[in-house]
């Protein structure tokens, strides 16, 4: 109880009239303040004994006792009772309710410890499979560059001779015939090379097998492109020994499987087109699967509109 308070109760003002009787408590009665609602009560009405009026009186003069104690009357100390449960209530929910945000408080610090370690390994493996990715990227433009001066020839005749240097000596005789009399296109061709296993190796030899493919490195990469180009004047020429000759591309790995995606999109969709008696016509152009009938009537009409 402060020293204020202790004063003030010692001190009774004048016409103060008792909360109980409602009569005057005069300088030389016997009185006491509440502390809640600060109004001055006959000891006689509140049924407090002289022992202890004398107790609360020398309790206020020291101010180590004054500090804690308090004085109700009947009237209040009901309420301050039920008002002192509820704040005991409300303090033990509050020192529970710390402790609830203490515990969360370190649970989220763990979380956050374990995100950060999960986030550091998995950086470390990020940058392991960007790394990865990143040299698998560079190998494989690297060995596309390297493929844009080849082309492969199917189905060209291969010389059994067992001397290896007179086959490739036939072989780039024949790369000359097709490319310059079959192709008609001026290109040097820089060397050749069979594709596979050798048929002269009579352990891995394959019965029923066609000639293996034949590679073929021009100079330039417009040489290449040019005899790709031309493919399709084999299956017209006047010599038949061109007409089972196929030119198709150098591809890698990647590449091909590229390809058998777009062939199998390509095919999917004939037979979607065939089933509903459609129009389109489908094929691969420029690593795309396209509907060229669309195509060809767009050509046509803007020659319509030139005319």
């Amino acid at each position: 109880m402060s020293s204020d308070r202790s004063k003030a109760r010692q001190t009774k003002k004048e016409n103060s009239l008792c909360g109980k009787c409602d009569k005057e408590v005069g300088k030389k009665d016997l009185g006491l303040k509440c502390d809640l609602c600060e109004v001055w009560h006959h000891i006689l009405c509140e049924n407090v004994g002289e022992a202890l009026y004398k107790a609360i009186q020398d309790a206020d003069k020291d101010k180590d006792t004054s500090q804690g104690l308090h004085w109700f009357c009947k009237k209040c100390n009901k309420f301050a009772r039920g008002f002192m449960a509820s704040l005991s209530r409300l303090s033990a929910r509050q020192d529970a309710l710390e402790n609830k945000v203490k515990d969360f408080e370190t649970t989220v610090t763990q979380k956050f410890e374990e995100v950060d370690a999960s986030h550091e390994e998995l950086t470390e493996r990020l940058d392991t499979v960007v790394g990865d990715t990143t040299k698998e990227s560079i190998k494989e433009i690297e060995d596309r560059d390297s493929r844009k001066t080849h082309v492969i020839l199917f189905g060209v005749e291969e010389s059994t001779e067992s001397d290896t240097e007179i086959r490739k000596g036939e072989d780039m005789k024949l790369a000359g015939e097709i490319i310059h009399k079959g192709l008609e296109c001026e290109a040097v061709i820089m060397q050749t090379r069979r594709l596979g296993k050798s048929k002269t190796d009579e352990a891995t030899s394959e019965k029923g097998k066609g000639p293996r493919p034949l590679l073929v490195q021009v100079q330039t990469q417009s040489q290449a492109q040019n005899i790709m180009k031309s493919g399709r004047k084999l299956k017209e020429h006047k010599d038949k020994r061109f007409h089972q000759i196929v030119v198709k591309k150098d591809m890698t790995f990647l590449e091909r499987q590229e390809m058998r995606n777009l062939v199998t999109l390509r095919n999917q969709k004939r037979v979607e087109t065939e089933a509903k008696g459609g129009n389109e016509i489908w094929a691969i152009r420029r690593n795309k699967v396209v509907n060229i009938a669309r195509v060809e009537e767009g050509v046509l009409q803007r020659h319509k509109d030139k005319i």
